[in-house]
C-alpha cells in the first residue's frame, strides 16, 4: 500500500470507521507514519491520522508519536476557542439586533462525527453589507480589533484572546459568475432563532463547491474540502434538489460539481478513479490546504504562452491588468509608462521584493507541459 492509498484508507478509519483494522496496523510502521504526518500535516489533517493511530493501537517512544498526540490535543483545543468565540460573536450581534448568519467551518463540524474532526483557524460571520459598520462597532465595544486591512468580501478581526474573526459582508469569489449567483444569499436564509440565520441546506452545499472552485482554481484547496463535500451529500441528501441544479447551471459549475463528488467518492466511499479525478488528485496533493503559488503559476503561465512569456507579464504589466491597480489609467492611458515605474519602485523598496524574486524563479523551474496539463483540467472542470 503505497503513502497516498494508505492515508485516505487512514481518514476513513479515522471519520467513518471503516476498513480492517488489522491491516491498517500492519502497514504502519514509524518512517512511513513520519511521511504520512508530513503528508497530512500540509492539507490540516494531522489530527485525524493521529486518531486513526491512537485507535489502532499503533504506539511507540518515536518523537511522531508525541507530534501526533500534540495535533488531537490542539485540535480539541482549537475547535473549543472556536466555538466560544462564536458565541461571544453571536451574542454580540444578537443584542446589536442584527441578524448574522456562520459560514464554513463553524456549520460544517455538525455534519463530521465529532465536532473536532473539522477544524479551522477562524471564525466566519456574514452580515447584511448596510450592517456592517454597527457590526463592527458591537464588536469593538467587546473589546474586538479591525486589522489594517479589508478584504474584497470581508472585514478582518481579532478577539481580545486573539481569535481571527471573518466578518463577511458578502460572499463573493471575484468569478463573477458565480459571484451573481451567491449574491441573494439572504434569499435562501433561514431564521434558527432570534437574529442566528443559516442558509438552506441546497445553497449551503452549493456555496462550499462554489468556495472549494475558487480555491482549486487559484493554486488548490487540499483535501479538507472534499471530505466535506462527501459528509454534506451523504448527510443531508442534497445531491438530487432541483435548487442544487439550478444553482450550478446558472453559476456554470456542473462539471466541476460532477468531478468534485466523484473524487470525493473516490477517496472516502465506494467510487473509483477516473482520469478526471486522477488529474484532480495530483493537482491537490501537490499543493495543501490553501493550494501552492507553484500550482498558480504553472496555470497562469500556460494561459500567457509559457516561460518567457509569463515573465515578461509579471515584469511589464499590461495595461488592463495595470488598470486595476491604478484606476487613473480608465481615463488617461497616456500614463501608463509612469504607473510602471511607480508599481517597479513600490515592489523594490518593500517586502513584496522578495516574493517576486521567488515567483520569478519558480517560473523558471516550471515544465510548460506542467501547465497546459492543468489548464486543459481547469478547461474540462469549466473553471478557466
Amino acid at each position: 500500500m503505497d503513502k497516498k492509498t494508505l492515508l485516505f484508507a487512514l481518514l476513513r478509519f479515522a471519520v467513518f470507521g471503516t476498513g480492517d483494522a488489522e491491516a491498517l496496523r500492519s502497514a504502519l510502521t514509524v518512517p512511513r507514519l513520519q511521511g504520512l504526518y508530513a503528508l497530512a500535516k500540509r492539507h490540516d489533517l494531522a489530527h485525524l491520522l493521529a486518531h486513526a493511530v491512537h485507535e489502532l493501537g499503533f504506539v511507540g517512544e518515536d518523537p511522531i508519536f508525541a507530534a501526533l498526540e500534540r495535533e488531537l490535543l490542539l485540535a480539541i483545543y482549537r475547535v473549543e476557542q472556536l466555538r466560544f468565540t462564536l458565541d461571544e460573536i453571536a451574542l454580540t450581534l444578537a443584542e446589536a439586533k442584527i441578524p448574522y448568519m456562520p459560514l464554513k467551518g463553524s456549520v460544517l463540524r455538525a455534519a463530521y462525527p465529532e465536532p473536532w474532526m473539522r477544524t479551522s483557524c477562524d471564525v466566519d460571520v456574514l452580515v447584511r453589507e448596510e450592517q456592517l459598520s454597527a457590526a463592527i462597532e458591537a464588536l469593538q465595544a467587546k473589546g474586538y480589533t479591525v486589522d489594517d486591512h479589508e478584504i474584497y468580501h470581508d472585514v478582518s478581526m481579532h478577539s481580545p484572546t486573539g481569535m481571527h474573526l471573518e466578518l463577511h459582508f458578502h460572499l463573493g469569489l471575484l468569478m463573477p459568475v458565480i459571484d451573481a449567483v451567491l449574491a441573494p444569499v439572504w434569499d435562501y436564509a433561514v431564521c434558527d432563532e432570534g437574529y442566528r440565520y443559516r442558509m438552506t441546506d441546497e445553497f449551503f452545499y452549493f456555496h462550499q463547491i462554489a468556495h472549494a472552485a475558487r480555491h482549486f482554481k487559484i493554486g488548490g484547496c487540499g483535501i479538507r474540502p472534499f471530505l466535506d463535500i462527501y459528509l454534506l451529500s451523504h448527510e443531508k441528501g442534497v445531491r438530487e434538489g432541483a435548487t442544487l441544479h439550478d444553482l450550478l447551471a446558472r453559476s456554470e459549475l456542473v462539471s466541476f460539481y460532477e468531478n468534485a463528488v466523484a473524487l470525493s467518492e473516490a477517496w472516502f466511499g465506494e467510487g473509483t478513479h477516473t482520469e478526471i479525478t486522477q488529474a484532480m488528485e495530483r493537482f491537490l496533493l501537490d499543493g495543501g490546504v490553501y493550494g501552492t503559488e507553484k500550482n498558480r503559476i504553472s496555470v497562469d503561465q500556460a494561459k500567457t504562452g509559457g516561460r518567457f512569456a509569463y515573465a515578461m507579464q509579471r515584469i511589464f504589466m499590461p495595461l488592463r491588468l495595470l488598470k486595476k491597480k491604478y484606476p487613473v489609467l480608465n481615463k488617461y492611458p497616456i500614463l501608463y509608462p509612469f504607473c510602471q515605474i511607480h508599481r517597479f519602485f513600490r515592489i523594490l523598496f518593500t517586502r513584496r521584493a522578495g516574493a517576486a524574486v521567488t515567483e520569478l524563479k519558480q517560473n523558471a523551474t516550471i515544465k510548460e507541459e506542467t501547465g497546459r496539463e492543468r489548464l486543459e483540467l481547469f478547461h474540462t472542470l469549466g473553471i478557466e
